[in-house]
């Protein structure tokens, strides 16, 4: 992992889960649309917009698949793609569970895990046997 990986509180998994977009402009006028993910993690996630909004702006995420939903807010006000569409990187208010994701996306956790635990101990093996 490199060190940036290793400061974030929840691992990333690249995951497009299908989503309903909920929100508020500054006028107060209510707006939603369909989405989808393209990075998901416990404490937030990379989605697509169809135009870009203003860092901040707190959003509801409510999962097509389980129909679960939590808050968030826009913290990266990402690019807009040659079609229009807006990326932006949003933060939940409270830490989801990777069950918010779906089934895939616990697995590739427990995958994700696995791996991580691998090279955990093919460093420890390395330490213990004198090689750099």
């Amino acid at each position: 992992m490199n060190p940036i990986q290793d400061r974030r509180r929840s691992p990333r998994l690249t995951l497009e889960v299908p989503v309903r977009i909920v929100w508020r402009d500054a006028q107060g006028a209510g707006h939603e649309h369909n989405s989808q993910t393209a990075i998901v993690s416990r404490h937030g996630a990379l989605i697509y917009l169809a135009q870009p909004l203003p860092l901040g702006t707190e959003l509801r995420i409510i999962n097509h698949a389980n129909n679960q939903s939590t808050t968030a807010r826009i913290v990266w006000g990402g690019d807009t793609l040659p079609d229009g569409t807006a990326r932006a990187g949003i933060e939940f208010a409270s830490p989801v569970s990777y069950e918010f994701w779906g089934m895939m996306a616990v697995r590739l956790w427990e995958e994700q895990q696995k791996v991580a635990q691998h090279g955990w101990l093919r460093r420890l093996w390395a330490w213990l046997s004198g090689a750099p």
